[in-house]
């Protein structure tokens, strides 16, 4: 319907935007590390917003992809100017990763994280 009026298609995580993103490895009892993906998802719009998973790509220095997983930020919706804490972890991430790039996804979860919520700001 929105093709034929002319309209853009409102994408997943339309009216959401991922921010103050922080990634770092920490030691686990094993001795092994762990990448944690911390960050916010905020809902910008003026509608209540179902929260999509979040897809989070690893890449090395040539920009390739060599890790991802998907998972649920929050089992919710959110209301207008919300804010949402999320976190996962990557339990064996490859050595060469050098960034990561987070966006939203319709493909199912793989893994649960540790869902905080922060309060509207």
């Amino acid at each position: 319907i929105y093709a034929l009026v002319g309209l853009p298609f409102p994408g997943t995580g339309h009216g959401l935007d991922i921010r103050n993103v922080v990634t770092r490895y920490e030691p686990s009892d094993d001795g092994a590390a762990h990448l944690m993906v911390e960050g916010e998802i905020v809902n910008l719009s003026r509608q209540v917003r179902a929260v999509p998973r979040v897809r989070v790509v690893l890449r090395d220095d040539r920009r390739q992809e060599i890790a991802g997983q998907v998972f649920s930020a929050a089992d919710s919706n959110m209301i207008p100017n919300e804010i949402i804490s999320f976190r996962t972890t990557f339990d064996a991430p490859p050595d060469a990763a050098v960034r990561a790039a987070l966006g939203f996804s319709s493909e199912p979860a793989k893994e649960q994280p540790v869902p905080e919520r922060a309060a509207a700001r």
